[in-house]
């Protein structure tokens, strides 16, 4: 969401998680916010409205433009909401093909090594 492009508001939302209060937790707070802006500017990260799904958008974007997603989600429930049985196992397909797992070996960032890109 687009707050965790600004400064104070990733602020608030460290001192309410120290603290205990609200539903926050320190994992759903970056890390940094500087570097999170930079990659705005350039284009490379991409905020979303606050009360929208963000990964309606993700999958939306990758989907438009031949791209991948690196991630962990599985998408589970935006292939539920499809009505269609056709419509669920594409995007179901889709996903398989176009994203990437991923785990962290101390500070490094490990791709799955399995993962293959489709010829499209």
């Amino acid at each position: 969401p687009d707050y965790y492009l600004d400064i104070q508001r990733v602020g608030e939302l460290r001192r309410v998680a120290k603290l205990g209060l609200g539903n926050v937790r320190a994992a759903q707070i970056p890390d940094d916010v500087t570097l999170l802006q930079q990659l705005a500017s350039s284009g490379l990260v991409v905020g979303t409205p606050p009360q929208d799904y963000d990964d309606a958008y993700t999958l939306e974007y990758a989907r438009a433009h031949g791209g991948y997603v690196v991630t962990n989600d599985k998408y589970r429930d935006i292939i539920k909401k499809q009505e269609a049985a056709r419509e669920r196992d594409g995007l179901r397909r889709w996903i398989r093909d176009h994203c990437i797992s991923f785990t962290f070996v101390g500070d490094e960032l490990l791709l799955n090594p399995d993962f293959r890109f489709v010829e499209e």
